[in-house]
């Protein structure tokens, strides 16, 4: 079956020519449009992937992902650690309007509500929260 992967190339959903579909004893190929002579067979890889799946699992960024994700770490150091944990928390980033969750946000948010006190204003603990998840950010680059 590797060899005939080989040779599929990826491309965002909208533009592929071909479906394939795998069973635990068998691999098909089917053409979704007309296929000339000497063009690519063009599939998607996996059309719920986002940008940093794609680059860790083929080895290349999808410029047509839809949805982009970081990854984060909370190093032990951090006065976040005892609270959160290692992690790996995501944050996503959304290009459409796609309803995302981002359980470090949440967290954080969590987290300022309970240091700032029932008297913080929305505003005030969402503006902690956002301070820390910067910092977090920070500490990888």
């Amino acid at each position: 079956l590797c060899p005939v992967l080989d040779f599929l190339n990826h491309t965002e959903l909208e533009k592929t020519n071909a479906g394939y579909r795998f069973t635990d004893e068998d691999f098909s190929l089917e053409a979704l449009k007309p296929v000339r002579d000497g063009k690519e067979i063009l599939v998607c890889y996996d059309k719920e992937a986002d940008y940093l799946d794609m680059w860790e699992r083929y080895g290349f960024f999808d410029t047509a992902a839809t949805i982009h994700t970081v990854e984060i770490l909370i190093p032990p150091s951090s006065a976040l650690f005892s609270s959160l944990g290692t992690g790996p928390f995501w944050i996503p980033e959304n290009h459409f309007n796609v309803p995302l969750t981002c359980p470090l946000r949440t967290a954080l948010t969590e987290l300022a509500q309970a240091s700032l006190g029932a008297q913080a204003s929305e505003g005030q603990v969402d503006q902690h929260a956002l301070l820390q998840m910067a910092n977090l950010i920070r500490s990888h680059l």
